[in-house]
């Protein structure tokens, strides 16, 4: 079966790119990541295993052709209305049984080919926030109602999920914007009905996947026998390292998770400056 990550980014975060795919590696010699770079024509392709396209390959789908038209001038709104396109193009185009997209601020710490397993029985996964799940427990209980169930950041796609994937392309097309009252979230907020929509999606219950600041309340991280566990039991597989984590991490609030920062950062470092 053929398998692959794929992720979104400028030119600016290809040294993610590059940090992401090591971190992949890591766990299997034999991973794919297909990358497209928004707003540059990549040079050819240093490293094996790891291939950059430019947005143009996106365009020649009829969705992704409007959804350039309508975000071009905003690098943000077009990378996240061009994740399921990518995701339809490598299915659809480049023959991909099964391919997950993560955003380039993930980084993983274990093997995750379970994830690829899970995509032989389910069309689609999604990561839950894991916001706080009572109002008792604080205001991260109405972001999860506000910005959606599911992160974005994380979808895994098979053959049979290409469906739900160009329904999320039609919503993205429709509208991307911020705006609490109407129920609109970015991309993120459509991601909610897909499980009401469409069959076989695997919500993972795994509170290893994406780790990161708005679920440190529902995901404790404890330690174990001197391995850092979710809730005692998860271990970690990867964790989003957005601004609001890295803030916390800084300021000494996630000592348990200072480690794998410490790790993601000199792989950045690295790339950065390679790529400089």
């Amino acid at each position: 079966m053929k398998k692959t990550f794929c992720t979104i980014a400028t030119k600016s975060h290809i040294p993610y790119v590059l940090a992401l795919y090591e971190s992949l590696k890591e766990y299997d010699k034999d991973i794919l990541l297909n990358a497209c770079i928004i707003d540059d024509e990549p040079k050819k392709d240093e490293f094996e295993g790891l291939k950059f396209y430019p947005l143009k390959v996106l365009s020649k789908n009829k969705i992704g052709k409007l959804i350039i038209k309508k975000y071009g001038k905003n690098q943000d709104k077009l990378r996240w209305g061009l994740k399921s396109v990518f995701i339809d193009f490598l299915i659809t185009k480049k023959k991909y049984d099964k391919v997950i997209y993560v955003d380039t601020d993930i980084h993983f710490f274990n093997n995750y080919n379970f994830l690829f397993s899970l995509l032989d029985k389910y069309s689609i996964l999604l990561t839950p926030h894991w916001r706080e799940f009572f109002p008792s427990q604080g205001r991260g209980f109405k972001i999860f109602i506000k910005d959606g169930f599911f992160n974005a950041g994380f979808i895994g796609c098979n053959k049979e999920g290409v469906d739900a994937i160009r329904w999320w392309s039609s919503c993205c097309l429709y509208k991307i914007e911020r705006d609490y009252c109407k129920g609109f979230y970015d991309d993120q907020k459509y991601l909610d009905l897909i499980p009401l929509i469409f069959k076989n999606v695997r919500i993972l219950n795994h509170k290893g996947c994406n780790v990161a600041e708005w679920n440190k309340v529902v995901c404790k991280r404890t330690k174990v026998k001197k391995e850092v566990l979710i809730n005692k039991k998860w271990p970690i597989i990867f964790i989003h390292f957005t601004e609001s984590l890295i803030k916390r991490i800084e300021k000494g609030k996630e000592e348990l998770i200072l480690e794998y920062y410490k790790k993601y950062k000199n792989r950045l470092k690295k790339f950065t400056y390679k790529t400089n």
